[in-house]
């Protein structure tokens, strides 16, 4: 099985996808491992909601993000 090393120092076995992940990473602003322990209880709650709502109605996502947005405005006030 070919995964992406979790230490970012580690060089990855050459592949084109493990390449485009490490590339994808590499670019992002930040990563969380698991979502529901990686944020405020509240916006995990609100977050896991979501998800299950999209995997079931994939139609309502703008509405789905709306809630979501609302309660990461309420959660993480700056």
């Amino acid at each position: 099985m070919l995964q992406i090393p979790t230490n970012n120092k580690a060089t990855p076995k050459d592949d084109e996808f493990l390449n485009a992940g490490v590339v994808m990473l590499g670019e992002a602003a930040g990563t969380a491992q698991f979502y529901d322990r990686d944020t405020d209880p509240a916006m995990a709650k609100e977050g896991m909601k979501g998800f299950q709502q999209y995997m079931v109605y994939p139609d309502r996502i703008d509405k789905i993000l709306e809630k979501l947005e609302k309660t990461r405005q309420r959660t993480f006030k700056q």
